[in-house]
């Protein structure tokens, strides 16, 4: 007779071991945090991408606009029109700056070189696109009025290009109060 209680045990039963399916209750949460990432971040650079959409038809047009005069089409008076009214479309109209809609000459150009920076614009190459682009006898250096135009064109921001202008106006205002003082 066999006394070892132990031989009289049955075998253990191990239990299922568990699945990866379904997901535990924490793995549904960083996968529905990941999704509505992803779906907010889409729609961030979906809103960047429409926003900048004046800005590149401008770059787009100030090109064709080069290369129209490039190949003869334009004269050096007609390109420079052009490329000031295509300014003023892209910040007045395009960039919502309406406080530039009425400058011109001096207005105009020290707008133009706040947003690009530098005084190119009133004391440079740029200073035929103020009142100098009506005198019939005036004559531009196209080559770098090409590239300021370029320039600027490359610094307009949908939103940055406001804050900078408006900061700009700021100072000249705090200027002039401070100097009739």
């Amino acid at each position: 007779m066999n006394n070892d209680p132990l031989a009289q045990l049955r075998d253990i039963r191990l239990p299922i071991e568990p699945d990866w399916w379904p997901l535990a209750f924490g793995w549904w949460i960083i996968a529905a945090l990941t999704l509505v990432g992803c779906i907010v971040l889409a729609r961030l650079l979906i809103n960047a991408y429409q926003i900048r959409r004046p800005i590149r038809a401008a770059q787009q047009l100030m090109q064709d606009l080069f290369a129209e005069h490039s190949l003869g089409g334009l004269t050096d008076l007609e390109f420079v029109h052009r490329s000031n009214t295509l300014l003023k479309r892209l910040l007045v109209a395009a960039l919502d700056m309406e406080t530039l809609a009425k400058a011109s000459n001096s207005q105009w150009l020290e707008a133009l070189d706040s947003i690009s920076g530098s005084h190119d614009f009133t004391q440079g190459p740029g200073q035929i696109l103020g009142l100098q682009r009506f005198n019939p006898s005036s004559t531009a250096d196209i080559t770098q009025l090409k590239q300021l135009l370029n320039k600027l064109t490359s610094k307009v921001h949908p939103t940055k290009t406001k804050i900078r202008f408006n900061k700009s106006v700021q100072i000249s205002n705090s200027q002039l109060e401070s100097a009739h003082d």
